[in-house]
């Protein structure tokens, strides 16, 4: 049994670490991206603006890129963000769930702030308020590796968090028609679940609330404490 990991390189390493942090070293993870992150060349004053918005790590890596200040305040989707915020000096707040309870926090610390969004080409979700939405990033597909391609061929258990509804929609054209593997989709929610093909999975879970914490806790049954 394994746990496979296809969202970018470094939030699957910082995911594997978690796993590894919640169940131990003997939690096998495989790592094999279908997406990268393309940083595309905007330019952006920061000056006029009172607080940025982040929906994902990817986000906070743009707004290094993008010799963005530690001054401003940071509010974020998730813990992790707010980390990856936090480690560039920022003042950061977690909203610890989804685009909803990122725009409560926003609401109540932020009202009336003009908030810069540093986002990707796809957003999931409205962020409301004074803010600008300003496209930093977009997600590459691709092409599924050998090492992928082996182990949907081999006949094995595999646990497969899919934290987008985009990410769900590749990897179910990832998979094919050879595919041997017994696959375990854990879900964010139930929107990234219907994006899969039931036929595909021995099984779909989507229960729990929509954060990373809720992922790992999705995951108790295979991995025992």
């Amino acid at each position: 049994m394994r746990v496979l990991l296809t969202r970018p390189l470094a939030q699957s390493e910082g995911f594997a670490a978690q796993i590894r942090a919640r169940y131990g070293e003997v939690v096998e993870t495989a790592i094999c991206p279908l997406v990268e992150i393309v940083f595309l060349p905007v330019e952006v004053d920061f000056s006029g603006f009172d607080a940025v918005v982040f929906t994902s790590q990817n986000g906070v890596a743009a707004y290094h890129r993008l010799g963005g200040p530690a001054r401003l305040s940071a509010y974020c989707v998730g813990d992790r963000t707010a980390q990856a915020a936090r480690g560039l000096g920022m003042e950061a707040f977690s909203a610890d769930g989804d685009v909803r309870a990122l725009n409560a926090l926003v609401a109540k610390k932020a009202n009336g702030a003009k908030l810069a969004h540093l986002s990707g080409r796809d957003v999931a979700g409205k962020i409301d308020g004074n803010i600008t939405r300003i496209e930093a990033y977009y997600q590459a597909p691709v092409e599924p590796s050998p090492a992928l391609q082996a182990l949907l061929a081999h006949d094995d258990t595999l646990i497969v968090p899919l934290f987008s509804a985009q990410g769900a929609r590749r990897f179910g054209a990832a998979i094919g028609q050879g595919t041997r593997a017994g696959l375990h989709a854990i879900c964010m929610s139930k929107a990234v679940a219907d994006q899969l093909d039931p036929a595909q999975f021995k099984e779909i879970r989507h229960d729990g609330p929509p954060t990373a914490k809720g992922m790992l806790d999705k995951m108790s049954d295979f991995f025992p404490p």
